[in-house]
């Protein structure tokens, strides 16, 4: 009968491999979270670079500056990446703020995903409308939701929206025209300000 040695891993070895993949996780951690963030910013800039286009498109060429292009990717529609239009390109931008020098006057034109106006609009305008209040926030800071009109303008070129705080409109905010174009994506907003 033949007898076979059976050896096993020792503790020490266990151990050592054990710290190595704790080592090696260590340091890989931080790199692939860090690529990962750069990917989703990169996408973000794509997306708002995708919306300008189509943005400069409707409005024959012309964007002032400071127009904001806010993409989120998180599940409650909160900005998550901000870019600014300024000297004809995309910028990375932190502040939110665009307002009109004093409340009331003039509009914004805030140009939006078609699908917000669709028959099955109720999922676009979860992400849309906390974005919007999002980056309104700043100017309106008793602001905590909005609500579209039903219909559009005469023209049929527009909708209106009103910012809420609870059940109430906020007073003293300027005219909202929310215009809608089926080649923006219902994550991001483009948002410009004008206080003629």
């Amino acid at each position: 009968m033949k007898l076979t040695n059976k050896k096993g891993f020792t503790i020490v070895e266990l151990v050592i491999v054990i710290a190595v993949i704790a080592i090696l996780a260590a340091v890989l951690i931080p790199t692939f979270s860090s690529v990962t963030k750069t990917a989703k910013q990169s996408a973000a800039l794509q997306q708002a670079k995708s919306g300008l286009d189509s943005v400069i498109a409707l409005t024959g060429g012309v964007l002032p500056d400071g127009t904001l292009f806010s993409v989120t990717d998180s599940e409650d529609g909160k900005v998550s990446y901000n870019f600014e239009y300024k000297n004809n390109s995309l910028q990375t931008n932190t502040d939110l703020k665009k307002e009109p020098e004093t409340a009331g006057e003039g509009y914004y034109a805030i140009y939006v995903s078609a699908k917000c106006f669709s028959t099955d609009a109720n999922k676009a305008r979860e992400k849309t409308i906390p974005l919007i209040v999002s980056v309104l926030k700043n100017t309106f800071s008793t602001a905590t939701t909005a609500t579209f009109s039903e219909n559009p303008d005469t023209n049929g070129d527009y909708y209106t929206m009103t910012l809420m705080a609870g059940n109430t409109a906020v007073a003293d905010t300027p005219v909202f025209r929310i215009y809608y174009n089926g080649d923006i994506n219902e994550t991001l907003v483009v948002f410009i300000g004008n206080d003629d």
